[in-house]
């Protein structure tokens, strides 16, 4: 195994265990309190550790790690990160809102498992 592909494959399994986690609080949230009002505080902080390691998306598509584009990855990056900062967390109003733990759930749902790249 070479190093990019033995860094490749820890850099995954270290995003696919912070969404599992995220996913694990979110699910622990709803089914402890038996609503989607309080999954934005239980699940946010772990987002936020996950959004700061996906930079590394850019710089892997930067620096030809992956064949992704640099600007795709940027996109994704920054369109999830300006949903979860500049949106819910800066919105209290929306916090509790369902759509936001639908959201997060989708999210999680698709990084978990994460496509070969």
């Amino acid at each position: 195994m070479s190093i990019k592909t033995a860094y490749l494959f820890t850099y995954n399994a270290v995003q696919s265990g912070i969404w599992a986690y995220a996913l694990f609080l979110l699910v622990q949230e709803l089914v402890s309190t038996g609503t989607h009002e309080g999954v934005h505080s239980a699940v946010t902080p772990v987002l936020r550790v996950g959004q700061v390691c996906a930079l590394m998306e850019i710089v892997h598509a930067a620096t030809g790690i992956v064949r992704s584009g640099v600007f795709t990855a940027f996109v994704q990056w920054f369109a999830r990160t300006h949903c979860l900062v500049a949106v819910v967390d800066s919105v209290p109003e929306v916090q509790g809102e369902m759509w936001v733990a639908i959201m997060y759930a989708a999210w999680g749902i698709t990084e978990v498992v994460p496509l070969p790249r």
